[in-house]
């Protein structure tokens, strides 16, 4: 499923970058990522053996995992597709 599925969400999307706001879109990302002030960092994390829907919420006090973290975030951000860009890839029926 793509962004590009819901017009509302797209509209929402389209709204937040007009406002100054960056959006950048990749395929896919291995977990949920929170990181506040550059110390805490909170992630999300499917349960590979049990249902797929549980989430392991983690929540780690860590300047230097924050860091790590946050190069890899960067990482997968330069990677990713402008908003622009990942519009065109998706089929004009999807769009509409």
């Amino acid at each position: 499923m793509s962004i590009f599925d819901d017009p509302a969400a797209t509209a929402g999307v389209r709204r937040f970058i007009e406002s100054g706001e960056g959006a950048r879109f990749v395929p896919e990302l291995p977990l949920k990522l929170v990181i506040i002030d550059e110390t805490i960092v909170m992630f999300g994390m499917q349960d590979p053996v049990g249902d797929h829907s549980d989430l392991t919420i983690v929540v780690v006090e860590h300047p230097s995992l924050a860091t790590v973290l946050k190069t890899a975030f960067n990482a997968y951000r330069e990677r990713g597709l402008t908003f622009e860009d990942a519009g065109r890839r998706v089929p004009a029926a999807a769009r509409a």
